[in-house]
């Protein structure tokens, strides 16, 4: 029974197993069913959504269809219209080339009239003709009779040349002749074309200029000439003879008189013997003798009293002037100055409009010497000679040369060092003319200027040095006035008479000389190196000499950005000292200026200073940043673009964190990112009307102004600039 029982208990308990997994079984599948409804629903949901959202989108399709066919309806109509116009424009089109036609059948037809015509009066003139040369047969006139003209057209280029070759020859005999040359040549050469003015600078123009700018102490020279004459008429009657017995010649024995007082020996008539001492020169041999001074007074324009008086030019005149000046007689010290000044305009005009290969021709002869010779004072030749005309043909030639033959000006002529002794001279003249005016002012009594008047007089000078309160042009203070007002009237009388216009223009030109020539050098160097002239400028104290000048104040809008800028060029790549930082904001303002290349100079200066992490300071104060960033977006400044982009690659790459994040806030504004981006995609020209509009609270002195753009080269370096810039930003990011 045990044994039926376990059985069936087994039985049972295999059963219970069996309907345990059918159970697990149908809940499985319970639960699979459960999961595939829910499937079920949320498919369902999403259908009915996509429906909905198909619906939606079929609704604006149509829409767009409908507004499609609109517009395509619309534009059949225009097209409809447009081929109306066409074909209206093409009959009228039709109708004006058939009149063109006709008129220009009429206009052949008046053309061969015309041919009749006119050869119907060339068998007239031909007649005419016959009937003039058998009259001129009976009259016995000749056939090949020439009318002269006496228009003066006739200056071609071996005219000009054989013209400055007469007056070098005969500068020291026949002073008239040379001084009316000089003139024509003068007043004819800017009617010149620049192909003539080429050819025509050869060597030997070059060598007669330099003979005709020679500084010679004239005045010791006449008077040794005139001291030889009062020797040469002492000499007794028999050394008078001998000669012309050689000769075979009579001549009358003089009269033996006793000596005569200096002065009446000056007005005498030559002796015999000058002139058969004159008999003997050589022809190529030029002579001494110069045409003596007048009696009577003048007026010269380069003086203190011509200059005051009237800028009219007495150099053109013939003969005798409006003022009265005989300009046949001049003292050969005036007449010296004019023949140099003369020269110096002729050389201004002929550097003016060649190349740089003349300049080298030019450096085969001493005119470079001479020129540098005019500029330097000496003991009888004393700085208010020096005016603007000669230092403006110095200025042109080096305008003109290539940076090679500029920094040859530097090291070999020495043309840096007379156009600094004249800015020293200038402005020991300066100094000393305010200790005047401050004597003056506790003195109350004029004293006339240890400059302007020699202590030691010459016995061979014309007339002694003239002082400022004997001369014409000073005036006394009105009446009424205080001391104060009295002192700063007679200080400003004193300038003038000083400083004058002549003088100041001089003193410009001789600053733009030496900016020209230390900013040219940049060009043969590396822009990571110094400047090769920085050295010897600071042994020589040139650069404390434009500091100086820099400092006072004569004309500081005139003198103090072309010194700046001169100083910053020859601190490229190093530390900036101290007593030179004043030049940074006049340089932040010139930046901003109208002029290109003034603009483009000083972003040089600005990025050859960034090379130098000491410097960064100078650069990044008082906004100047933003200064930089919104010239970009003027087309009248894009010569400086690339030195703009660079400046700012410099200071990223070398600067501290705090420029860093400088830069980096000012290019987080999109606008400025934007700019740099199309300038990498070489966009140069941005909408500067509009952007002018927006801001003109930032930068109201820029004008709106276009330019031509830049060139293929200057626009890929740009480009290259700016993708440079773009991926340093995005580093710093």
């Amino acid at each position: 029974m045990k044994e039926r029982l376990t059985d069936i208990i087994v039985e049972k308990e295999n059963e219970n197993v069996q309907l345990m997994k059918k159970i697990d079984q149908l809940e499985k599948k319970i639960i699979e069913e459960q999961e595939l409804k829910e499937q079920e629903i949320e498919l369902n949901k999403k259908l009915q959504i996509e429906d909905a959202e198909l619906l939606n989108t079929i609704q604006i399709l149509e829409k767009r269809i409908n507004e499609e066919q609109e517009l395509k309806n619309e534009q059949i109509a225009e097209n409809k219209k447009l081929q109306s116009e066409k074909d209206e424009f093409q009959k009228q089109i039709d109708l004006l080339l058939g009149r063109i036609l006709q008129e220009q059948e009429q206009k052949e037809q008046e053309k061969k009239k015309l041919n009749d015509v006119v050869k119907e009066k060339e068998i007239q003139l031909a007649k005419v003709e016959e009937e003039l040369k058998k009259k001129k047969k009976l009259m016995r006139v000749p056939e090949n009779e020439e009318v002269e003209d006496d228009d003066d057209k006739f200056l071609d280029q071996t005219q000009y040349i054989y013209l400055l070759a007469a007056a070098s020859r005969y500068c020291d005999e026949d002073r008239l002749l040379v001084r009316r040359a000089l003139a024509l040549i003068k007043n004819r050469l800017p009617e010149e074309d620049e192909d003539f003015i080429k050819q025509l600078c050869r060597k030997s123009i070059f060598y007669d200029l330099s003979d005709l700018i020679l500084v010679k102490d004239v005045v010791k020279e006449e008077y040794d000439n005139k001291e030889k004459e009062l020797i040469d008429y002492q000499v007794s009657p028999q050394k008078l003879i001998q000669p012309a017995v050689a000769n075979k010649s009579p001549i009358k024995t003089p009269m033996q008189t006793p000596p005569q007082p200096q002065k009446q020996r000056e007005q005498s008539q030559i002796s015999p013997l000058s002139q058969l001492s004159q008999s003997k020169q050589s022809f190529g041999q030029k002579s001494v003798k110069l045409i003596q001074p007048p009696t009577k007074l003048f007026v010269n324009q380069y003086s203190l009293e011509g200059q005051l008086q009237s800028f009219v030019s007495i150099r053109a005149k013939r003969g005798i002037t409006p003022f009265g000046v005989d300009e046949r007689h001049l003292p050969v010290d005036e007449d010296q100055e004019y023949m140099i000044n003369e020269s110096c305009i002729v050389i201004g005009y002929l550097a003016e409009g060649t190349t740089g290969a003349a300049i080298e021709t030019a450096l085969r002869t001493p005119l470079i010497q001479r020129l540098c010779a005019v500029l330097t004072t000496t003991n009888f030749r004393r700085i208010d000679r020096i005016n603007q005309f000669q230092t403006n043909a110095l200025l042109q030639m080096i305008r003109r040369a290539a940076p090679g033959t500029k920094k040859m000006f530097v090291e070999y002529m020495g043309v840096v060092r007379v156009c600094m002794q004249l800015i020293r001279q200038y402005i020991k003249l300066y100094n000393e003319m305010v200790q005047l005016n401050q004597s003056v002012s506790q003195t109350q009594t004029p004293v006339p200027s240890p400059y302007l008047q020699k202590s030691t007089p010459s016995p061979y000078l014309s007339k002694p040095a003239p002082s400022p309160f004997l001369s014409k042009s000073y005036q006394p203070p009105p009446f009424g006035m205080s001391s104060s007002q009295t002192n700063s009237y007679v200080s400003q009388q004193f300038e003038d008479i000083v400083i004058t216009i002549p003088q100041l223009l001089a003193l410009h030109h001789a600053v733009i000389i030496i900016n020209n020539v230390v900013g040219w050098t940049l060009y043969l160097i590396d822009p990571n190196k110094p400047h090769p002239f920085r050295e010897d400028f600071e042994k020589e104290g040139y650069i404390q000499t434009l500091m100086a000048l820099f400092n006072l104040p004569i004309k500081p809008e005139l003198f103090q950005p072309i010194i700046a800028m001169c100083i910053g060029r020859l601190h490229q790549g190093i530390i900036l000292p101290e007593e030179y930082h004043p030049i940074i904001p006049v340089l932040k303002k010139q930046v901003k200026s109208i002029e290109i290349w003034e603009s483009k100079a000083d972003c040089q200066v600005f990025c050859s200073l960034a090379a130098n992490k000491a410097n960064h300071e100078l650069i990044t104060s008082e906004d100047f940043l933003i200064d930089l960033d919104e010239l970009l977006r003027h087309s009248y400044n894009q010569q400086s673009f690339l030195l703009i982009l660079s400046c700012f690659s410099l200071l990223l790459q070398k600067g501290s964190t705090g420029t860093k994040l400088q830069i980096r806030n000012i290019f987080q504004n999109e606008k400025s990112v934007n700019r740099v981006r199309e300038l990498a995609d070489g966009v140069i020209l941005y909408n500067e009307k509009q952007a002018h509009d927006q801001n003109k609270s930032k930068i109201s002195d820029i004008p709106v102004v276009t330019v031509v753009t830049l060139s293929v080269d200057a626009k890929k370096r740009v480009q290259t600039n700016a993708s440079k810039l773009l991926k340093l930003l995005e580093k710093q990011e």
